[in-house]
């Protein structure tokens, strides 16, 4: 019997549930120039949202996560932004510490568009034979489209391949902070 240990990197993919109202609310934001501090490290349009004004199309997404992990989790929305991703645009690999779940709304896919990966942190652990004999990657690509929801741990590293596409890219991202135990 093998007994996985220490597993703690997952993520939560589902089609938004409210996914068109989200886009048709979203698309009206005005993204004209970076809003956080953090954006000095990468090539990207940010710009933060009030979360009240946006709560009541978030919830339905948190609730369909806590169907997904089969628990009723408390949580608040520490606070969300929308980032536009225009040609030769990127983000670096970074983390959402100290937040205990953070998530990804994409509001539209197409060619050359840059991609949503997952980097794993700690690989450089394992032994390279390791590494080569179950084929083990550093990188992970989800399959992304346009309504898609992706929540993960705040910890796991991530990042946005360059966008080569003509169409700016458009997400929308929040952050989650436990409360309380789940009822």
């Amino acid at each position: 019997m093998i007994y996985p240990l220490y597993q703690s990197n997952f993520y939560a993919h589902f089609k938004a549930v409210n996914a068109q109202e989200l886009i048709k609310k979203l698309d009206k934001e005005k993204i004209e120039k970076s809003s956080h501090r953090w954006a000095v490290n990468c090539k990207v349009k940010t710009l933060a949202l009030d979360v009240q004004e946006y709560i009541d199309l978030i919830g339905p997404n948190i609730n369909k996560f806590s169907e997904l992990l089969r628990m009723n989790i408390k949580c608040i929305v520490s606070e969300a932004w929308v980032n536009k991703y225009e040609n030769g645009y990127h983000q670096e690999i970074h983390d959402h510490s100290p937040n205990d779940f953070s998530a990804v709304f994409f509001l539209n896919s197409g060619e050359n568009f840059s991609k949503f990966y997952f980097y794993d942190r700690n690989l450089c652990n394992t032994p390279p034979r390791v590494r080569e004999f179950f084929q083990m990657e550093e990188t992970f690509y989800p399959e992304i489209n346009a309504g898609d929801m992706i929540i993960f741990p705040s910890n796991m590293l991530h990042g946005v391949t360059p966008h080569n596409g003509d169409v700016s890219r458009k997400t929308m991202s929040f952050n989650l902070v436990l409360t309380g135990p789940s009822e």
